[in-house]
């Protein structure tokens, strides 16, 4: 956003230098990115006549001209289709800087062109002008460009944040340095419309309410087109728009000074009534760049009788503008909601003052108050024939009423959140410099904010407000108040404990978004586009939330595998939103590919496999105390079928635990890619601890050889061996077997048990009856045998 320290100083007292003034906008949080010495970058630039033109003897798209400046005259080669013998140009000569770089004598087409004539583009006022500036009459060769633009008065290029578009104008900023240095400003806006000299047939429709707070059109005939004012021409220029018309730019104007968009239509090619609606199916526009667009239903468009003739909030129509032919005018001033304005300036990739403004938010109230100023320079305008020029009646149509904001404040709340006193009274009074009605009573203050602010919301907005006022640099330096009565909560213990656990196993913690493409709910059991969807996505990408931490680590996995990193141990914990559910469970994710130990010359070198990955599930559980878990095979999307169990505690489902299919894969990995997902929310409670007095008494071992069905999983098995066997400490699959001679369809399953007493040594007989009691059981629940050596 660009600010002509000239123009800011026709509202308020400006500092009398211009880094002072950069300064204390910065404090206030307006931040000057930049400050424009225009008058430094054209040094030596003149204005100079046109004597003569001589057409080129080889191009026809060039031109050589004799120009004088007053004291020499000299030959200057242009393209610019509209010079004119007669006519005052600026002229940059040999030996000047033009936008900063030096002009010399250059040879065109055979011809040698001393320096050249300036387009606004050349001068670095503009980005889309090939046209040369052309001068009054009263200004005379040899005066200099940064005279004749006013170029000494720097310009200052803010930085603004996007929830301040109260700024995005002269008045604006003056609005808020006033405040912070309690002056007095100038508001150029007449108090309301005028009355209008005769009614007319206009008629106004809002079809879109909720798009479309309010619309008002003033119908003005008697108009003549021509050029603005140089004056006003100056200043368009300076902020980087190229001067049209004395309408057009008039509007301009009213923009830059007073911060709401305007809008002009060529009222002759209007058939009434205005309409403010959605596009219709296959309509199109054609705008004022000269672009056949597209419209889709959700775009907010003006329309007339017939067609749509202006893309609500960001661009007029080609059709209904003003040219030279117009006579009679609508001038348009409206509210649009800010979300439909930037969705079509995006989906349209059109980005103008106008969508810049009406996208961040306009004061809905105050739009008739810009409305009278933009016709009051209208009638100033000299162009203009006082008698013929008319205003006539505005219509208003008005769907729904701008929400009066009232904020509930207390006083104490600025030392409590900042760190020192300011005094209710000089809170009260800066909150109404800024424009801010206090109600004032001793326990709770009402603050009812104007409608030019929209951000602010909060009482902590208030404490803000006040502080940036105060000076950011006025808070006192302090150290940090710690609060050590607080403990964590059962999720933060429990969060720690995990994250613990892991990075001492030696995994690597990722923090992913939360926010997922819609192809990439590869491990959600919810179909992805029952996902929960963002009505504003980062990126194409990032369109709906993850229903599983999997799909999002599943990415860093493989991006960090191309990067070479192929032993890989990473983990996260973070919110899911499964589906539609309100619900946001905290989750644990875990892959893993990775060689089991340290590749060495006397090992096998083995992957880590499902065992392995079951195993420390099994660690994990051991920490948090909790009850053992069961595994239960069934198909789950991204993994493999043989290898994708649900992990299962006390009946209750909390997590999946397998091995990732290698459809997935995008990459040859030598080994098993493993992957887990615990919901930590699901867990149940820890088991109570018990402590046992320690035995001193010898263990008995024994081993256990079974032959069971081929499809008989160890889970149920080691499961009844506990609940039926006296006396057993330790439980231990160390073998498994299938093949000759065991029959086919079955496998041998060796478990190693360990008993023992606390007060005795247990006798064989005690131990080889409570083996019986094991087979016995397993063999009428299982059908498991003792296997034969």
């Amino acid at each position: 956003m660009r600010i002509l320290t000239d123009w800011l100083a026709e509202f308020v007292e400006l500092p009398s230098k211009t880094e002072d003034l950069a300064r204390r906008l910065t404090d206030i949080g307006l931040e000057v990115d930049a400050t424009l010495d225009l008058a430094h970058l054209n040094r030596g630039v003149l204005s100079a006549r046109v004597e003569e033109i001589s057409p080129h003897d080889s191009r026809s798209d060039l031109k050589i001209c004799q120009v004088n400046d007053g004291s020499r005259s000299c030959q200057v080669v242009t393209a610019a289709p509209q010079v004119q013998a007669g006519k005052t140009y600026l002229w940059a000569p040999p030996g000047s800087f033009l936008n900063g770089e030096q002009v010399e004598t250059r040879k065109f087409a055979g011809h040698d062109s001393e320096g050249l004539l300036c387009s606004s583009r050349e001068l670095g006022l503009t980005t889309d002008a090939q046209t040369l500036l052309n001068l009054p009459e009263k200004i005379k060769p040899g005066q200099p460009a940064s005279k004749i633009l006013d170029l000494e008065a720097p310009i200052l290029e803010l930085d603004l944040t996007p929830n301040r578009s109260d700024c995005l104008s002269h008045l604006g900023v003056a609005r808020d340095f006033a405040a912070a240095e309690n002056l007095d400003l100038k508001d150029p806006r007449p108090n309301s419309l005028p009355a209008g000299v005769a009614e007319t047939d206009l008629e106004v429709k809002i079809e879109a309410p909720e798009a479309c707070w309010s619309y008002t059109a003033v119908p003005v005939s008697g108009v003549k087109v021509a050029e603005s004012s140089f004056e006003i021409q100056k200043k368009i220029l300076k902020m980087g728009l190229r001067p049209l018309n004395n309408i057009v730019d008039i509007t301009n104007y009213t923009l830059f000074e007073v911060g709401h968009p305007l809008h002009p239509f060529d009222a002759d090619r209007l058939q009434l009534p205005v309409i403010v609606r959605y596009a219709r199916q296959a309509e199109k526009l054609t705008t004022l760049d000269d672009e056949k667009r597209q419209l889709a239903q959700e775009d907010l468009v003006i329309a007339d009788a017939r067609r749509p003739q202006a893309l609500a909030g960001v661009m007029g129509g080609a059709y209904s503008q003003v040219s030279a032919s117009t006579n009679r005018i609508l001038l348009e001033g409206a509210y649009f909601e800010p979300t439909g304005i930037r969705s079509s300036a995006q989906d349209h990739k059109l980005s103008t003052e106008a969508s810049h403004r009406f996208e961040r938010g306009v004061d809905p109230e105050n739009y008739d108050r810009c409305l009278a100023r933009c016709l009051q320079l209208f009638e100033q305008d000299p162009a203009q024939d006082e008698e013929q020029l008319q205003i006539n009646k505005s219509v208003t149509c008005r769907a729904k009423d701008a929400p009066q904001i009232r904020i509930p404040y207390k006083p104490e709340l600025f030392e409590q959140i900042i760190g020192y006193e300011v005094g209710p009274e000089k809170t009260s009074n800066q909150l109404e410099k800024l424009g801010l009605n206090v109600q004032e009573n001793k326990r709770e203050w009402q603050v009812d904010v104007p409608a030019w602010r929209s951000d602010l919301r909060r009482p902590e907005d208030l404490v803000e407000e006040v502080v940036r006022l105060q000076g950011y640099e006025q808070i006192p330096v302090t150290y940090p108040r710690l609060n050590s009565e607080r403990t964590p909560d059962h999720e933060e213990r429990l969060e720690s404990k995990v994250r613990n656990f892991l990075v001492n196993q030696g995994y690597s913690e990722n923090i992913n978004f939360s926010f997922l493409g819609p192809d990439e709910h590869r491990f959600a059991e919810v179909p992805g586009e029952e996902s929960l969807h963002l009505a504003n996505p980062l990126a194409v990408t990032q369109k709906t939330m993850r229903q599983t931490l999997l799909d999002s680590l599943f990415t860093s996995f493989e991006d960090n595998f191309a990067a070479g990193n192929e032993e890989l141990s990473l983990f996260e914990i973070g919110r899911v939103f499964p589906g539609k559910s309100e619900a946001e469970p905290l989750h644990l994710a875990i892959l893993s590919h990775t060689h089991i130990y340290e590749q060495h010359w006397d090992d096998s070198n083995r992957y880590q496999d499902f065992y392995d990955l079951k195993g420390l599930l099994e660690k994990l559980f051991a920490q948090l105390h909790l009850p053992r878990f069961e595994l239960k095979t069934v198909e789950l999307p991204g993994m493999m079928p043989e290898k994708s169990t649900r992990i299962v505690v006390a009946d209750r489902q909390v997590g999946k635990l397998g091995r990732i299919s290698e459809d997935l894969l995008s990459y040859d990995y030598p080994g098993p890619v493993l992957g887990a997902e615990l919901n930590l929310d699901g867990l149940p409670e820890p088991r109570p601890r018990s402590y046992s007095k320690f035995s001193t008494q010898p263990p008995v071992k024994r081993d256990l050889d079974l032959v069971v069905d081929l499809d008989q999983q160890v889970e149920p098995l080691e499961k009844t061996i506990r609940t039926t066997a006296d006396w057993l400490e330790e439980i231990n699959l160390f073998d498994l077997y299938q093949g000759e001679p065991l029959p086919a369809g079955k496998k041998s399953l060796s478990f190693r048990l360990l008993f023992r007493a606390e007060d005795r040594s247990l006798s064989d007989d005690e131990v080889n009856n409570i083996q019986d009691k094991i087979l016995s059981t397993l063999q009428d629940k299982y059908n498991a045998q003792l296997r034969d050596e």
